[in-house]
This record gives structure tokens, sequence and C-alpha cells, in this order.
């Protein structure tokens, strides 16, 4: 499934979170955040009042999960702890925004946001070594 689907209520979540098995035993491979802002070649800056939209990449152990892909619009919060595992994910949907809780409620790592999508990945989103930077001398 390469189609984005759109987590419209909290019966949605649900399902989305069943469907992930709560991103058990998934990593975060990767997070791009982008703004819609931008500074012109003149030096003025345009949109800086949009809020930016973040897109997570997760890869999971799982034979039925393998890889899921969350598009998170209009970003407000974002509050993230990175452990090993992200294996209490939890999330509502409210009337006026989108809240994830990659850690479970009670973690104090949360995201913000006015509407989240994913998408299913197959198994070509799995590999890719991580990249070192350079190291500190």
């Amino acid at each position: 499934m390469l189609e984005w689907v759109r987590i419209e209520n909290q019966e949605m979540m649900e399902r989305f979170l069943n469907t992930v098995e709560g991103l058990h035993d998934s990593i975060l491979r990767e997070a791009v955040l982008q703004n819609a802002g931008y500074v012109d070649v003149d030096g003025w800056m345009h949109g800086d009042l949009c809020l930016p939209s973040i897109r997570l990449l997760f890869q999971s152990q799982s034979p039925r999960v393998i890889g899921v892909e969350i598009l998170l619009e209009a970003v407000s919060e974002l509050a993230l702890k990175f452990p090993r595992e992200f294996d209490e994910v939890e999330g509502e949907v409210l009337e006026q925004s989108t809240i994830l809780h990659p850690l479970g409620r009670s973690k104090g790592a949360k995201i913000v946001c006015k509407m989240a999508s994913y998408r299913m990945l197959g198994i070509g989103s799995r590999g890719m070594k991580c990249v070192e930077g350079p190291t500190a001398e």
C-alpha cells in the first residue's frame, strides 16, 4: 500500500496503531522537518508564520509492518526522546489537533499537529546502514 491514509478521527487512530502494532520493535530511521517558509535571494523572509510538516520513516522487525511513513502537517509542538525502540506509541485525535505520543502519554515525548497521515511501506524500506558523520577529535 503506497497510498496516504488520513487519520481523521480517534477510531482511525486506533486502527492505525493496531495496523502498525503500536510501532513495537520499530526504529525511527528518518525524520524530516520541512517549513514552507524561506528566505529569498534579497534576504526577505516569506512564510515565516507557517507551521512546518514532519515526515517520519519507521522500520519494523515485524513481517506484517515492515515499514511505515507518517506525515504530520502543521506541527505546533515537537518533543522527542530517542530510545532504541518505540514500544508504547499512543495517539489521540482532538477537534483542533492530532497528538502522537511516541513513547506513551506518560513519558513526555509528543508531537502536536493539525493533521496526520500514513502509508505502509514494503520490503524496499528496510536496510540502509546508518551513515556516520565526522567524529570530533
